[in-house]
């Protein structure tokens, strides 16, 4: 898949999946986060990630899907869980029950 088409109102609106850098539950819609600007669209995070279907997208916890070309860096808290350090200053949360397989997909 290379754009997912979000409806906003009457107007469809085609986002690329490369311009996407995180994707969060922001009830009952999810909130998809490009370079541009922010969209609210009704689906959730699964369906999201099963129509994604690309190995540049991985949750992160349980309310978030990253793009993982757009990570900076992690920082260890210490706890088993990280903070994910977006290319544009963004911090994220990468939750401990995620790290394995983040780990397949980014180390």
């Amino acid at each position: 898949v290379k754009v997912i088409t979000i409806r906003d109102g009457k107007i469809v609106i085609p986002i690329p999946v490369s311009e996407i850098k995180w994707i969060e539950s922001d009830k009952p819609y999810v909130a998809i986060q490009t370079e541009e600007e922010r969209y609210l669209h009704s689906s959730t995070l699964k369906e999201i990630l099963s129509e994604l279907d690309n190995p540049n997208f991985a949750r992160i916890h349980r309310s978030t899907i990253v793009n993982l070309s757009k990570i900076e860096k992690l920082v260890s808290r210490l706890n088993g869980d990280y903070d994910v350090l977006m290319n544009d200053g963004k911090e994220l949360r990468l939750s401990r029950n995620y790290k394995k397989k983040l780990d397949t997909k980014f180390f």
